[in-house]
């Protein structure tokens, strides 16, 4: 599944890319001679029995799908008659020829806003923005957050009131305001009451990039009742008698909130040597309270010794559709296109001036990794997903590195302040360090890829 739906992301996202390229060289009138899809021996090759006007373009498949290209009549590249002279590449106005090299990374910018404004307008099933109970004397316990909380709306300071309709826009707009200090309604799941709480993130990490970001914040996921989902064999659980669906009502005489407090108890418990043994009084459907001795074994986590017992907790989240109108949705998806892009270049530069680790770039082995649990999860993830991916994509190519599109946009750039492209000495250093530079990072992704999958 994951590599099905990996190689079904990446000739989606290329074709796009490409395809952008070779429109817009088509509506400036330039000759494509080549527009391929993959690198290496052509496992097929397609022309059109009745081409357009000056275009006789072959359309080629290659056996290695992780690239493309779309090769045009250019004098640089070789001879050209003279007949065909005024369809060359390098003959066309500076403005046509930036707009067809910025016609790959907006397409792929034009596909992820089309697969979200869809998505917008269909409905997604997300978790409903409910909380479990924060990490103690956390910034979210210290704002007065609580086990079953629903987050009703956001307002950073000097900023208009977002409404919250889902965890992931709640985790989407705490990263947006890294920083600041938001004033959030809450909404009490035992009572119901509305709560107006403060949240300072002027103490958070400046790294919103680094995956424990929001767990550093507090915030451990959605809320979920403490029930037992599943017993491993010959764990400690399973020999002290708890089975599969068992409502766990106390430890040691305290009433977990929910399955993340739960979880704390007895990661706690590991934390003495030797651990000491709970009492867990447990709701067992059809029988009445029972009460379990269970004793955690100690053992190494992240560098922590903690507590474990061989069970999974939690049921799954509460879901909720978010769906929104025809405008809405439009501004919903053009607004998380554009927070994307930022973001990605926030990231990259902090990883530039080393604020941010290397090992937050990712690789071909977690794309596909990505793509298969989405893929799994369902059409509407998978959609996203990929909506996601080629953001991403659409940033990369922009960045102002030779061999890639923003590279030559820097080119063209320089012409239209001078009146006169880079020398051709300059040109050939500057493709040798883009070239560098690429494989640089495509070293960096796999070796974090690698030590990913090893450890």
């Amino acid at each position: 599944m994951a590599l099905i739906s990996f190689l079904g992301a990446l000739v989606v996202l290329i074709t796009v890319h490409e395809y952008g390229h070779y429109r817009m060289a088509v509506a400036c009138n330039v000759k494509v001679l080549q527009f391929s899809i993959g690198f290496g021996r052509p496992i097929w090759r397609w022309r059109s029995s009745q081409p357009r006007a000056n275009q006789d373009t072959e359309f080629v498949l290659g056996w290695m799908p992780l690239g493309g290209f779309v090769r045009m009549l250019d004098e640089t590249e070789g001879a050209v008659p003279a007949h065909e002279r005024m369809f060359a590449f390098n003959r066309k106005p500076l403005w046509q020829r930036s707009a067809i090299v910025a016609a790959g990374p907006l397409a792929n910018l034009l596909l992820a806003f089309a697969l979200l404004y869809g998505l917008n307008m269909w409905g997604v099933s997300l978790p409903q923005p409910i909380l479990a109970q924060p990490l103690p004397l956390s910034l979210a316990d210290r704002a007065g957050l609580q086990s079953g909380d629903m987050v009703l709306s956001l307002t950073p300071e000097n900023g208009s009131t977002q409404e919250i309709r889902s965890l992931p826009d709640f985790h989407w707009a705490l990263m947006q305001n890294a920083g600041a200090v938001l004033d959030l309604v809450v909404q009490s799941r035992d009572s119901g009451r509305e709560r107006q709480l403060q949240l300072d993130l002027t103490q958070a990490a400046a790294d919103t990039s680094h995956p424990q970001w929001l767990h550093s914040v507090g915030l451990q996921g959605a809320w979920s009742a403490p029930v037992v989902t599943e017993v491993s064999p010959a764990s400690v659980a399973q020999m002290a008698g708890i089975k599969r669906g068992d409502r766990v009502l106390r430890v040691d005489g305290k009433s977990p909130a929910d399955a993340s407090q739960l979880r704390m108890f007895i990661q706690q418990a590991g934390q003495k040597d030797p651990p000491h043994a709970q009492i867990w009084e447990i709701q067992r459907r059809g029988d009445n309270a029972l009460l379990i001795e269970i004793k955690p074994e100690r053992v190494l986590a992240s560098g922590a010794w903690v507590g474990r017992v061989g069970i999974r907790l939690g049921e799954p989240a509460a879901q909720s559709v978010v769906r929104y109108g025809p405008w809405d949705g439009a501004q919903v998806a053009a607004r998380r296109c554009w927070e994307l892009s930022s973001m990605t270049l926030q990231i990259f530069a902090r990883m530039m001036v080393g604020q941010a680790s290397w090992s937050n770039l990712s690789g071909p082995v977690t794309m596909a990794e990505q793509a298969g649990q989405s893929a799994e999860r369902g059409l509407t993830a998978f959609l996203a997903f990929l909506a996601f991916v080629s953001v991403g994509l659409a940033v990369l190519n922009l960045l102002p590195i030779p061999v890639l599109d923003g590279g030559h946009l820097m080119c063209y750039l320089w012409e239209a302040l001078t009146g006169a492209p880079p020398a051709p000495v300059w040109m050939a250093g500057l493709q040798k360090v883009g070239v560098a530079a690429v494989l640089s990072l495509m070293s960096v992704a796999l070796f974090n890829d690698v030590a990913r999958w090893l450890f």
